[in-house]
């Protein structure tokens, strides 16, 4: 499954790609943006922030039970 927590740590590395490829100090981005200086490196951890977690958890979850009705939504 291609759930958020991929979608979502590959916007962050093109983000992150694109403002290389410019030259531009991710902290200018964030900065210019109106973001927290640390957020783009901690989107960037290993962990994910929790908001992500818990779309993913409902992804799953929703998977879960369509696999148990044989993929046949009510």
């Amino acid at each position: 499954m291609n759930d958020f927590s991929t979608v979502f740590r590959q916007a962050v590395d093109a983000i992150h790609a694109e403002a290389r490829d410019l030259g531009i100090p991710m902290y200018e981005v964030a900065e210019a943006a109106g973001v927290a200086r640390a957020t783009p490196r901690r989107y960037r951890s290993t962990r994910l922030p929790a908001t992500i977690r818990n779309v993913v958890k409902l992804q799953r979850e929703i998977a879960k039970r369509r696999s148990v009705r044989g993929g046949v939504c009510a």
